[in-house]
């Protein structure tokens, strides 16, 4: 798993990487040519969302995602931890069904062919990036239920 977590923390930075610099490129160009690359901003968009779905997965692995867990703290024992574990569970489902979605999106932009709007690529690529991202936050998702089942109560 910390393979995992190495190889999404590496993409995760490599693409916010990526939009600062051209966040940097596309502010200067147009303070000094008065023209901004339409599809600089493209990117930029593009980036930010990959390198959040990337980050997700890390956070789901170490089970840091934002949740209310006011049962959690109010609570002992082996109540305590069905709570952790019903919450652990309905966020692997929720994966999965993502997971599931984002495939099905992938295969419908194949089979209409739409394409970016200012870079005229094939829009199932940046759906196949966020797709490969979701997979790698349900695989994460399982690893923290792993971890929720084996946690002492």
């Amino acid at each position: 798993m910390r393979s995992l977590e190495k190889f999404a923390t590496a993409v995760s930075i490599f693409f916010l990487a990526l939009a600062i610099i051209l966040v940097a490129f596309n502010v200067t160009a147009r303070y000094i040519f008065n023209y901004g690359e339409p599809w600089c901003e493209e990117a930029i968009r593009y980036s930010v969302v990959f390198a959040t779905f990337f980050g997700l997965s890390i956070a789901v692995s170490k089970n840091e995602c934002m949740k209310i867990d006011v049962l959690v703290q109010l609570t002992k024992g082996r109540v305590r931890h069905a709570i952790r574990f019903i919450g652990t569970l309905t966020e692997v489902v929720i994966q999965w069904l993502l997971l599931y979605f984002s495939y099905l999106l992938v295969t419908e932009t194949i089979e209409s062919g739409q394409i970016t709007p200012s870079s005229d690529y094939p829009m199932y690529i940046p759906y196949l990036i966020v797709a490969v991202g979701t997979l790698f936050c349900a695989i994460s998702s399982l690893y923290a239920l792993y971890n929720t089942i084996k946690e002492k109560i």
